[in-house]
């Protein structure tokens, strides 16, 4: 009950206040309508920075807020997003941002760094949280049965693709030393920070 309460907090003070000037807003232009759009969910979510910031991440008005000390530092509308956003942050404080088509990248200061379209194709919205890196870049499951890292940039850094008969089951989790963590239907993976397999191990629902 007293997180509720929090959050309803930090959305009021959202609401309340206006972003700094030179604090603008994303506007996505949705194309196409053959893809079907996700479930909207109305329920927001918390994330802190490194710094002691804390970002707002409001699905049900495709929105994001950050506060410090008090106050709301900037914001940024993700026009388009169907109730649907998933974030993550890195230790550098950039703020990587899913929505259904796109994963764009703010600084710290709320200025986008960059935005790039995902590939179309039907995957699990549970696998849709953007994963950081130690270093600061993110992967994300770019399909059922790969994962993509970006360098901070936004260029792709590299791919690593499931052998055949396995998918991802969650999403991948950014290791706080270094490397990623690959979950599939049959196996757990270590990935190294740059893809190699450090090893794989059966997933343990699969153990006798």
């Amino acid at each position: 009950m007293r997180g509720l309460v929090i959050l309803g907090l930090l959305l009021s003070a959202c609401s309340e206040r206006t972003p700094p000037p030179g604090s603008g807003s994303l506007e996505t232009t949705p194309t196409g309508s053959a893809a079907k759009s996700p479930e909207p969910s109305s329920e927001a979510a918390v994330l802190t920075y490194p710094n002691g910031s804390v970002a707002v991440i409001d699905p049900a008005k495709c929105s994001v807020h950050v506060l410090r000390d008090g106050g709301v530092r900037w914001s940024q509308v993700l026009a388009g997003c169907a109730g649907f956003l998933e974030s993550n942050v890195a230790m550098d404080g950039t703020l990587y941002v899913r929505d259904p088509k796109t994963l764009s990248a703010f600084d710290p200061g709320g200025a986008l760094r960059w935005a790039k379209k995902l590939p179309d194709g039907a995957m699990s919205l549970l696998l849709a949280v953007p994963a950081v890196l130690a270093d600061s870049r993110a992967a994300i499951a770019s399909a059922a049965r790969s994962v993509t890292v970006f360098e901070r940039d936004g260029a792709v850094s590299w791919s690593f693709s499931l052998p055949s008969g396995e998918e991802l089951v969650a999403p991948p989790e950014g290791m706080k030393t270094e490397g990623l963590i690959v979950t599939t239907s049959r196996a757990v993976y270590y990935l190294s920070t740059s893809g190699e397999v450090h090893w794989r191990a059966d997933s343990p629902s699969r153990a006798p």
